[in-house]
This record gives structure tokens, C-alpha cells and sequence, in this order.
């Protein structure tokens, strides 16, 4: 369930599930860089989620629907759109999370939905249904909505490829929760109560261009940002344009064939492909490719 205004406005004052992977760097999505961007009110919002998140949104419900079938009766978010909220302080540090749903008839333990290689494969691991075999990101969120509800075991109804629908049973360990308690404890104590970035970690660049602007205001930084920047600048520049001249180089070899195999048996084609006309008319164009052998 998506999140209103006001409840995106107030994550930034505790921890939630979602944000347990991120902190502890095993979120696909975003790292901790960008997460305390975030957390200190540094980002100009966009509204927009990735597109595979918009994805497992969308199918939200329709998996909720399906895992009631199993798992009985489940309380979902309000039809006004008012998701459901559990808080607890641990050593100091609020955690609210928002489940996705609560099995009314599983002793009303959180249900997680997710959905994984929906728009394009994906390298995640989901063993057998059933089990607790799922990637770490989805276990440390689970943990996180186990540690506010005080429920035992989380469950994870998915859709994979193939639209394969499973469910996993994710049981509270100790070690999880203690982990994800010092993890995120340093973290907001340390970098968001501070206003000190983390460590050892860069922003990923769309996060960096969502920076909130601050006009007329000038700051010191290393001229070593600087250079880099421009060294590798040079540097892709250079090789972009040798790139060029050696894909014109066997472009003009081939001398308008489709295809040519050099003497050591590789063999490069020039086959034309189509492209599909959305807000612009179709196009074809040729296009180099390299065959293994």
C-alpha cells in the first residue's frame, strides 16, 4: 500500500521496514546515502516510485487476494487509503512499519506481498514455497514488520516470473532483530540525528540530481572532485570518439554486407532492425553485433 502525503512526510522522523535493508545495504533500490538524503529533508521529491515498484503496487492487491485463499481472511489498508501502522521504540529509536496486510485467521501475523522478475528477469534467489529461502532484503524487512507487530512469523506471498504464485514463511530469529537494531540505532544516532552522511558510500547519481538547490549559497569542496570529474570526462570522450572510428572502420570494411568473418574466424553482422514508433514514426536502422562463436 502506498503511503499518503503526511505519512511520507513523517518517515522521516523513524525507521521503517522498507528502510531496515536499505541502512543495512542489501536494498536494490536505494543505499544508505540516499536514504539519509531522504531522512534530512535534502531531496526534492518526485513522487515517482521504479518501475518495479510501481510494478509490485499495482499487483498488490490481486496477491493479497490470492495468498487469502491459503492463508484466510486478511486486513488490508482502509478503501480511503489509510495504510495499517504498528509502532515500537527500541533503545531509543522509533520503528513504525506499514504491513501490507495482517492473517486475521493466522493468529493476525503480518502478510509482506511482493513480486520479483515481473517487468525483466532478475538474479534473486526464491527457493522452495513454504520455506524461509528468499533474498535478505525481503528477511530484514520481514523482521522489521515482526519487531512492531511482536508476531513470530511473517508471511510472503509472491508472484515471480511467470506470474508463479508462492508463499514463504519467514520465522523471527533473535540474531536478525538484534543486527537490525544496531544497525539502525548507529545509523540514526550517528548520521541522521548528527546530519552526517554515511561512510564509505556515494549517492547513486538520480538521488544526487534531486538535491535540493540552495541559491546563492557557495561551499568549499577538494579541487580532487574537481579533477576526477574532468579527467574522466577526457577519458570518455576519448573513448567514445575511437569507439566511432572503429565502428566506421568496419562499417566501411564491410562495404555495405551484412555480414563479414575476419581471419580468425569472428564474424560481425549488420543486420537492420526495426524500432517501434510511439510519439515518433517507426525507424530502421543497422546495427554492428559480434556472435560468439
Amino acid at each position: 500500500m502506498p503511503l499518503t502525503e503526511q505519512q511520507l512526510a513523517e518517515r522521516n522522523q523513524y525507521i521503517g521496514a522498507s528502510d531496515i535493508p536499505i541502512i543495512m545495504g542489501f536494498s536494490k533500490f536505494m543505499n544508505p546515502y540516499d536514504l539519509w538524503l531522504q531522512k534530512t529533508g535534502r531531496l526534492v521529491e518526485n513522487g515517482k516510485a521504479p518501475k518495479a515498484a510501481e510494478a509490485g503496487i499495482e499487483l498488490e492487491p490481486l496477491i493479497l487476494n490470492r495468498a487469502s485463499q491459503e492463508l484466510g481472511r486478511i486486513k488490508k489498508s482502509t478503501a480511503k487509503g489509510q495504510a495499517l501502522e504498528f509502532r515500537i521504540t527500541i533503545e531509543g529509536v522509533l520503528y513504525v512499519v506499514h504491513p501490507d496486510g495482517i492473517a486475521l485467521e493466522k493468529q493476525s501475523r503480518p502478510v509482506e506481498a511482493k513480486s520479483s522478475g515481473i517487468l525483466y528477469p532478475t538474479a534473486e534467489h526464491w527457493g522452495e514455497p513454504g520455506s524461509d529461502d528468499i533474498p535478505d532484503r525481503v528477511i530484514l524487512q520481514s523482521h522489521g514488520q515482526m519487531m512492531a507487530t511482536g508476531k513470530d512469523i511473517c508471511y510472503v506471498p509472491v508472484v515471480l516470473t511467470g506470474m508463479k504464485f508462492s508463499i514463504y514463511e519467514i520465522p523471527f530469529r533473535q540474531e536478525i532483530r538484534d543486527a537490525i537494531v544496531e544497525s539502525c540505532c548507529g545509523f540514526k544516532r550517528n548520521h541522521i540525528d548528527k546530519d552526517i552522511p554515511p561512510e564509505n558510500v556515494l549517492p547513486s547519481i538520480d538521488f544526487a540530481r534531486r538535491i535540493r538547490r540552495q541559491p546563492n549559497r557557495t561551499v568549499s569542496i577538494s579541487a580532487g572532485l574537481i579533477a576526477a570529474y574532468e579527467e574522466t570526462h577526457a577519458f570518455v570522450k576519448e573513448a567514445t570518439a575511437k569507439k566511432e572510428q572503429a565502428q566506421a572502420a568496419i562499417l566501411a570494411a564491410l562495404d555495405g554486407a551484412e555480414e563479414g568473418v575476419a581471419d580468425n574466424g569472428r564474424r560481425v553482422t549488420n543486420f537492420t532492425q526495426k524500432r517501434k514508433g510511439y510519439t515518433v514514426e517507426d525507424t530502421e536502422f543497422a546495427v554492428l553485433r559480434f556472435p560468439k562463436k
